[in-house]
């Protein structure tokens, strides 16, 4: 009997510390879930601030800064482009006419008069950006605050590509007018706005510009050399010239500010449990303020989604993957380096973070390789030109020109992985990848195909 009412007593006693656990583990389920509820990140770098620190350069001096500069010939460029629709002559699609003939072989006289009174009001705005790109770095320092960085207003991209078509058009009416040394001074300021934006310390949307400016550089000459009126002394100066300036361009795409950026909003999404709910309110909150296809599922992924240490070690793969990739062509990312993308790939589409927040840098290396073999195919086709004048016919092949020095090695097709294709007639010549993206004698052929 004694031992009946002490197993019962057992059984009551577990129950009850049964009971207890459970009460307890929902107290703390329970306050886990309020403090999930109402808390809010604790940021503990001041990101803007780390982003000046790696982004000034090395013994600043606030004189060789082409910041300022810049500035002013945006201000003034803006002002006077808004008279100019507003109180002159030169109607807006007037302006927008010549902006789109300014590459054409053949410019009509009106565009030429159109083209001169534009850029004749501009002067100051172009004696500016010349000073600007004359200078050895640009920077701005962003002023600390509470906001986030991707919330700071970045006062250049596209600003600096205005500057950039500026300096161009200049270059075109230069050439128009037979002033092909005067020419080649505006192309390469052009090309130094290029390289201002093509920086290690760069958005990659920056980046992005910067290659583009370096782009329509290229389209720009390409347009210039086509000129019947350019001597071969002129035409040695132009590749001369843009030589030195691509080989003193050592810049490689790089991910370092969209890496900054991502570890400031993994601080803003998380707390510091690394393995909790996080901030469930905050996150979500932050989900649906980024519309997406996947937005409508936020809530849950408050609840259920990774953890901040499962996105960190993502994040420091995909920083080593990047890293091996950043100065490989197409060619070799679809054979040598096929594993790694669809790692990429997979890790970008693995959790909503990454696909909310994070980035493909693959798209800034296929628009670097393109736009070096773009470069590399001008400096190319100028040589072509000078070995046809000296030799009153096109080179057999571009063996000969390495040969006979006109070009210190052959442009590499970063589609297929080889050497760019050539080939002429007696009236003309042709490089070109297997992709078809073609530069020839023909400057119209020189775009994209989205331009």
């Amino acid at each position: 009997m004694e031992k009946e009412n002490s197993n019962s007593q057992k059984k009551h006693n577990h129950k009850s510390i049964a009971k207890t656990t459970l009460k307890v583990l929902f107290i703390i389920f329970a306050l886990k879930i309020a403090l999930s509820l109402i808390a809010t990140p604790k940021i503990k770098t001041d990101y803007i601030l780390a982003y000046n620190d790696f982004s000034k350069p090395s013994n600043y001096q606030p004189q060789q800064n082409a910041w300022n500069d810049y500035q002013g010939a945006i201000s003034l460029y803006l002002d006077i482009n808004s008279y100019i629709e507003n109180y002159t002559q030169l109607t807006y699609p007037e302006i927008i006419d010549m902006r789109n003939e300014i590459n054409a072989n053949n410019i009509s006289p009106k565009i030429k008069n159109n083209l001169t009174k534009w850029l004749s009001l501009n002067s100051k705005a172009i004696d500016l950006a010349m000073l600007g790109a004359s200078k050895p770095y640009f920077w701005y320092e962003y002023q600390t605050s509470k906001c986030m960085l991707r919330c700071i207003k970045k006062p250049y991209d596209c600003e600096l590509a205005h500057l950039n078509n500026l300096l161009l058009y200049k270059a075109r009416l230069e050439s128009i007018n037979k002033n092909f040394n005067s020419a080649t001074k505006s192309l390469l300021s052009a090309y130094r706005i290029g390289m201002h934006l093509t920086k290690d310390d760069r958005f990659i949307r920056d980046q992005i510009t910067g290659l583009n400016c370096k782009e329509r550089t290229a389209i720009c000459a390409m347009a210039i050399i086509e000129s019947e009126d350019i001597t071969y002394k002129q035409l040695e100066h132009l590749q001369n010239s843009l030589t030195k300036a691509f080989d003193n361009d050592s810049y490689i795409p790089s991910t370092r500010v969209e890496n900054l950026l991502f570890d400031e909003t993994l601080e803003w999404l998380f707390l510091d449990w690394k393995w909790g709910f996080n901030s469930i309110s905050f996150r979500s909150l932050y989900h649906w303020g980024c519309p997406s296809e996947t937005h409508k599922y936020s809530w849950v992924h408050s609840f259920v989604g990774p953890t901040q240490t499962q996105v960190s070690k993502q994040e420091k793969r995909l920083e080593y993957l990047h890293d091996k990739l950043r100065n490989t062509t197409l060619w070799q990312r679809q054979n040598e380096f096929a594993k790694d993308v669809k790692e990429i790939h997979d890790i970008l589409e693995s959790n909503i973070y990454w696909r909310e927040f994070g980035y493909d840098s693959l798209l800034l290396y296929d628009i670097y390789q393109e736009t070096k073999m773009r470069l590399s195919n001008l400096v190319t086709a100028i040589a072509i030109k000078r070995f046809k004048i000296d030799n009153n016919r096109f080179s057999r092949d571009l063996d000969e020109l390495v040969s006979q020095k006109y070009i210190k090695q052959i442009p590499q097709d970063p589609y297929s992985g080889s050497s760019i294709l050539y080939s002429h007639t007696k009236t003309e010549f042709k490089l070109y990848s297997v992709k078809d993206k073609t530069v020839t004698g023909d400057s119209s052929k020189l775009n994209r195909d989205n331009q």
